[in-house]
């Protein structure tokens, strides 16, 4: 049974992680972004409602959850409006899962302690990314930090001290499908571009 809800988490992980570079993808590409507005804005939704719906079968993932998208804001990568609407999603569903009593999300000392974690993690993950894209020389530091691994690493030092896997399953999916994505995304819409090209 356990092995079975860990698979299912990645499962879903993997789905969020392909939907969210998916909305970054068509959002970096305004030409892409254009064309398929609507189906960008309701992936954002629809990922927005996915981890919504994460935090509902496992409540005990709520601080990675806040913890990553509250690092996100910070980071100010929450500055488009699939994002914006995945975001608004997710807190609608919380705020409604919490007020029906459908689930009870504990507010103590370790759940404070393991969202500034993650918190932190995240913004750092992304102010390193930046810092990444700011240097010259294509290296491996600078393609280590591109991998953003501070908030993979907080995940398994948590593991570990938690003797609890599904925030390291969670993220390692996550970040699985969206550097899968990363790397194929822009193969299959250039190879369509050439391809519409040579037509006309």
């Amino acid at each position: 049974m356990v092995f079975f809800e860990l698979y299912l988490l990645s499962v879903v992980s993997f789905i969020c992680g392909f939907l969210v570079k998916l909305v970054d993808f068509f959002e970096d590409d305004l030409k892409l972004h254009k064309k398929y507005s609507v189906w960008v804005d309701f992936a954002g939704i629809f990922y927005g409602l996915i981890i919504a719906g994460v935090l509902f079968f496992w409540p005990a993932l709520a601080p990675l959850a806040f913890g990553v998208i509250l690092g996100e804001i910070v980071a100010k990568k929450i500055d488009a409006p699939a994002h914006i609407f995945g975001v608004i999603a997710f807190l609608i569903f919380v705020v409604l899962f919490s007020i029906s009593g459908m689930v009870n999300f504990n507010l103590d000392i370790i759940v404070v302690f393991l969202f500034c974690i993650f918190l932190v993690a995240s913004i750092l993950d992304e102010k390193l990314d930046h810092y990444s894209e700011s240097m010259k020389k294509n290296n491996l530091l600078k393609k280590i930090l591109s991998f953003r691994l501070v908030l993979e690493l907080s995940s398994i030092g948590v593991f570990l001290i938690t003797l609890n896997p599904i925030y390291w399953v969670s993220i390692f999916s996550f970040d699985l499908a969206y550097i899968i994505c990363s790397k194929n995304l822009p193969l299959i819409f250039n190879k369509k571009r050439v391809v519409l090209r040579r037509v006309r």
